[in-house]
């Protein structure tokens, strides 16, 4: 229905919202093919406005779709293209933006087992979340560091990271965060015994 208001609207803007919209929620479908399509009709609207802000934000979502994929090369081409892009405005909204876009970029690098960027881009995003002070990105980074030390084998650490995020996951009112943070230090706490 948005889509057909949009289009009866004349509003490029708006469209591409809506096919960005789409296109994820197809992503949480796993139809890639169409929210592909979707993602590039949307990214073209908003670069057809010059909506710079949004051009960032639609390639962090495509990001998200290629990483949900399995395709860690291809989101990292995104995410990083997000972060040229994003870096250039400057707002509260375009910070959180940065510091999620680099969350993401760690993952990615984490999944591609590519552990130095990963850790590169997890510590970016420490420097700039404590900055802005989003509980969102705060958890999302320390989580990070959890699994970066998990995955590198270094417990200590690990648990260290994972209880600083199972803070900010209890502040969150995040049950699934939580849970996912004390299965992460059971299975620290399994390997050190």
């Amino acid at each position: 229905k948005m889509m057909k208001y949009a289009k009866m609207a004349n509003e490029p803007n708006l469209e591409a919202s809506a096919n960005i919209n789409l296109a994820t929620q197809y992503v949480y479908l796993k139809l890639f093919d169409k929210a592909k399509i979707c993602f590039e009709r949307g990214l073209f609207l908003y670069k057809k406005t010059n909506n710079t802000a949004m051009v960032g934000v639609a390639l962090a979502n495509i990001g998200n779709s290629e990483l949900k994929q399995g395709q860690y090369i291809k989101a990292i081409e995104y995410f990083r293209k997000s972060l040229a892009i994003t870096v250039k405005t400057d707002n509260l909204y375009t910070k959180s933006r940065i510091v999620s876009t680099c969350n993401m970029l760690s993952v990615a690098y984490l999944y591609a087992n590519k552990l130095d960027s990963s850790l590169v881009y997890q510590k970016k995003c420490i420097e700039l979340g404590e900055k802005i002070q989003n509980h969102q990105n705060i958890y999302d980074m320390y989580n990070g560091f959890a699994e970066y030390y998990f995955k590198k084998g270094d417990n200590k650490n690990s648990i260290f990271y994972a209880e600083k995020a199972l803070i900010y996951a209890q502040k969150l009112l995040s049950i699934e965060k939580q849970s996912s943070l004390y299965s992460l230090l059971y299975q620290n706490y399994k390997q050190t015994n």
